[in-house]
């Protein structure tokens, strides 16, 4: 700044001097006139003199500075085929959430580009070295208007773009009291992640000269990224209102990539300083639904020890074996670990142990033309590394050997099957039937099983 434009020399003896020049603290508004006074009083020969006086005017220039911050500790979890949209209105999504803070000495205009980074690992968080991208369907990014850190459809507001540049609707403060805004970055999860999949995203926050017009350099000669025009360095103006990028802080999180606003791309290299611009990352964790299936066999009848089980359900003692004749209970367990989410569309496909060629090794059902009794209750492992780990009660006292195909989707009544299984479409669908149970819905938390019995061939 050039804070004075003259200068006046005085040689004279037994001068008295008083300067009056106020102090500018940072943080001055831009746009301020600043009037500076000065007032000189002298003698000669004891002669008061007429007072002289001058004065100097400029006008406070534009610092512009924003800062992003995650607000995000670790990766947030997020289930498989996240839709930020639907109906009814979806409340309590997900989302990823930055802090954007205006550290100018003005209201300034903010413009926001996102980059979704795949399974880059993010500083500061638990990062996974083996972590894959998921992929992403889209991206909404909204003010957290009720604070909750997560998006509420209807509630929060929703930013509008301009190809891939999103804006504030209204000019950011530089009020320390309302100078920072909540944003909420909210992505669709592709239907084809799995469990352990990861997606980070940049919000990279830019200063703009008017609502959804990016400043693309200042007065100090610094561009921003992907401009075309030529640096240029303006002189100071003090009648004029001037702007300069203050951004003095280069990321040193190589995660943190800047946003080329002129050409609406990102620009894959670090945030630098000066450059109009702040960008920090948070990411996704999917988290998938922990579903498990176990299989469970057990010889219930031969003709030799017939039924191992009393009608009650209760052991006999006995224990028949897997001869000709003897009837073979399969038990099929599905169970969801998850705290928080439902697993959709169950569908189970189960080949019966069928022989290859002419020779059957089991038949359908209970061929045995007895009625073979049915445990009341089976406890099927879903870990066998962990014997005991993580174990399933099932209930089948409404099981009979007679039912064919019974199923129970996860807590509901067993529903008894109606039809002989399936045909197979395999090599030979004839000789290969299958079990095949649309179980629906489970329920995190929840456990479903299907049933089914085989009569080991006799005429083989």
């Amino acid at each position: 700044m050039h804070y004075f434009t003259r200068l006046t020399r005085l040689l004279v003896a037994g001068l008295g001097l008083t300067l009056a020049l106020p102090a500018l603290a940072v943080g001055t508004d831009a746009g301020l006139l600043i009037t500076n006074d000065v007032t000189l009083n002298y003698q000669v020969n004891g002669g008061a003199q007429p007072e002289q006086s001058d004065s100097v005017t400029f006008v406070v220039d534009r610092k512009l500075e924003l800062l992003v911050a995650a607000a995000d500790a670790d990766w947030i979890s997020v289930p498989i085929n996240q839709e930020f949209t639907d109906t009814p209105p979806l409340s309590g999504v997900p989302a990823l959430n930055f802090l954007v803070s205006n550290l100018s000495n003005a209201d300034v205009d903010v413009v926001f580009g996102v980059v979704a980074q795949g399974a880059v690992n993010i500083t500061g968080f638990t990062n996974d070295p083996s972590a894959t991208d998921t992929g992403v369907d889209g991206v909404l990014v909204a003010i957290d208007s009720n604070g909750n850190n997560v998006y509420d459809e209807g509630v929060d507001a929703v930013l509008t773009s301009a190809g891939d540049i999103y804006s504030l609707p209204a000019a950011l403060s530089r009020d320390p009291a309302s100078n920072a805004v909540s944003i909420l970055v909210v992505a669709d999860i592709a239907a084809t992640a799995v469990n352990g999949d990861y997606e980070a995203f940049s919000l990279v926050a830019g200063v703009a000269s008017a609502p959804g017009v990016p400043y693309q350099q200042d007065d100090s000669g610094n561009l921003v990224p992907g401009t075309a025009l030529a640096a240029t360095n303006n002189a100071d103006d003090p009648a004029l209102e001037q702007a300069v990028f203050a951004d003095f802080f280069a990321s040193v999180d190589p995660e943190n990539i800047g946003y080329d606003f002129v050409g609406d791309a990102p620009t894959g290299s670090v945030d630098e300083i000066y450059d109009g611009q702040s960008s920090d990352t948070s990411g996704y964790a999917i988290t998938g639904v922990d579903v498990l299936i176990a299989k469970y066999a057990e010889v219930i009848y031969d003709p030799i020890s017939e039924n191992k089980y009393s009608a009650a359900g209760a052991p006999t003692g006995e224990e028949p074996k897997a001869i000709p004749g003897a009837v073979i209970m399969y038990v099929i367990g599905v169970t969801n670990l998850d705290t928080a989410f439902d697993a959709e569309g169950i569908s189970i496909v189960d080949n019966v142990p069928d022989g290859a060629g002419p020779v059957e090794l089991v038949d359908e059902g209970n061929q045995t033309g007895a009625t073979v009794n049915v445990p009341s209750q089976v406890t099927v492992d879903f870990d066998l590394t962990n014997p005991g780990t993580t174990t399933e009660d099932f209930d089948l006292s409404a099981v009979s050997d007679q039912s064919v195909i019974t199923s129970s989707s996860c807590g509901a009544v067993p529903v008894v099957g109606t039809t002989n299984f399936v045909a197979a479409v395999g090599p030979d669908p004839t000789t290969d039937p299958e079990v095949v149970v649309d179980l629906g819905t489970c329920a995190f938390g929840n456990a479903g099983f299907i049933v089914y019995f085989v009569t080991v061939e006799t005429n083989g």
